[in-house]
């Protein structure tokens, strides 16, 4: 068994150093960033924005979202209450400062400096604008409405309106995402352009606006319960211009500046439990419980059953070495995505063929030989019955090939599956959102729905 110093090896850039614990701390007013300098520039600005949002989202949303889809299993102090969905409004208050006053101001900065710099910066503000459209998709996936429009202003406005998650999804996170691709789409007078700067695609714009497609893709989906052949149609036709094989996934690659969230998060804390192996616990969960008793060959490849990285029963060196990448988009994503989508528009075979592609995409970005890939799919990845068959056999297989994905989440909210029930010990059913945070109810007068629970009121695209 391997075990890792607690040393931090690395200082981070600019406002990404406030994003480095799993501890609640108090930033203060969420839309003014007093670590940023005005004069920055904005190769400097990229790569500390992009680690603060993949420490974020591979942080707090995939502990707390892996808790409520049971990746995990929450087993002392913190945990063992967030496993029984107890939360307080301050357990939430990090996320949204780090979000707000930390990738998504600098982000916003980015933006602002290219505006005022107008056809200068257009590869950057491509890249800023399309990465604003995630941190806001995955702020207004968690808690509903949130702010945007008058976010950002500092002083001028500490206290943002909200927008609802209706125009964010309608109207915000389209804008974004079809402005970056133009951005992207003229570049030729820029006077800087990214590239080692650029920790997610290394300057590859091709990759980012294929990336903004799956985006855009992944966004139509969760629309299903609103209207899901319009959902289903808007997804495919994003599909057709997203990403084109596993080399395209949108992944931040950390190292010995930036240290994944989880290798940080295992190596100082012990309160969570990974499946039946875990050295410390050995308290399983759905997943792993699951991938175990399908004898899953992807089992030996998410957990590190011998402890040859770290521990027997923690997840392996895929997912929580030093230097592992955090996903953020995926090419199986995208494929489980069109197997959905077709399914819905009544193309049963296309549907069939791209679940086969997404789980074989699964299999092999984690090493698995595709003799075993075959075999697996021959015995559980049977497709027939009704459409409702097919659908929960395409979350199912969604699920378990998105290992400790916050997407899992979503995907259970607005299509039920996995059939999970709620955690032992939970008197409450399995969450349903986030509350808003304490600093928001406190020191935001147009905050809303301060009163929110785990379970009200639903998302938009949740009712």
């Amino acid at each position: 068994m391997k075990r890792f110093n607690h040393i931090i090896r690395g200082t981070l850039l600019l406002s990404a150093v406030a994003f480095m614990t799993s501890c609640s701390k108090d930033f203060g007013d969420v839309n003014d960033n007093p670590n940023l300098p005005t004069d920055v520039p904005v190769n400097i600005i990229l790569p500390s924005t992009q680690a603060s949002l993949a420490y974020s989202f591979g942080g707090d949303v995939a502990r707390y979202n892996g808790v409520f889809t049971q990746n995990v299993t929450g087993a002392y102090r913190q945990f063992y209450a967030y496993n029984q969905y107890i939360f307080t409004e301050d357990d939430f208050n990090n996320l949204w400062n780090n979000m707000y006053a930390g990738n998504m101001a600098d982000l916003n900065r980015i933006i602002q400096i290219a505006d005022a710099n107008d056809g200068s910066y257009n590869a950057y503000r491509g890249i800023a604008k399309i990465t604003m459209a995630y941190a806001l998709s995955t702020m207004t996936d968690l808690f509903g409405d949130v702010p945007y429009r008058q976010a950002f202003q500092g002083n001028d406005n500490p206290t943002p309106a909200y927008d609802s998650q209706s125009d964010i999804y309608t109207v915000i996170l389209p804008a974004l995402i079809s402005e970056g691709i133009a951005d992207l789409d003229n570049t030729g007078d820029d006077i800087l352009s990214p590239g080692s700067d650029d920790l997610i695609y290394g300057g590859d714009t091709d990759k980012w606006k294929r990336f903004a497609y799956g985006l855009s893709a992944r966004l139509a989906i969760h629309t299903t319960k609103r209207d899901a052949s319009a959902a289903a149609t808007a997804a495919l036709a994003a599909i057709a211009n997203g990403l084109s094989s596993s080399a395209d996934d949108a992944a931040f690659t950390f190292g010995s500046t930036y240290q994944n969230p989880w290798f940080q998060y295992i190596d100082q804390r012990a309160d969570i439990s990974y499946s039946t192996l875990d050295y410390y616990y050995g308290i399983g969960c759905f997943h792993t419980d699951t991938m175990q008793a399908l004898n899953d060959p992807r089992f030996g490849k998410m957990i590190d059953a011998n402890g040859d990285y770290y521990a027997p029963g923690f997840p392996s060196a895929f997912y929580m070495a030093d230097n592992a990448p955090v996903a953020l988009f995926t090419y199986h994503e995208q494929k489980f995505i069109e197997a959905e989508a077709k399914l819905i528009t009544g193309d049963d075979a296309g549907a069939q063929a791209a679940l086969a592609e997404a789980v074989t995409a699964s299999m092999s970005v984690l090493g698995v030989d595709p003799a075993d890939d075959a075999s697996y799919q021959a015995a559980n990845v049977v497709w027939g019955g009704t459409n409702s068959d097919k659908l929960n056999l395409i979350m199912f297989q969604k699920y378990l090939a998105n290992y400790l994905q916050p997407e899992s989440w979503n995907d259970w909210r607005r299509t039920g599956q996995p059939d999970l029930q709620p955690n032992d010990g939970a008197t409450a059913p399995i969450p349903r959102r986030y509350i808003y945070p304490t600093n928001e109810r406190q020191n935001n007068p147009n905050s809303v729905n301060v009163g929110s629970s785990l379970q009200s009121p639903r998302l938009w695209w949740d009712n």
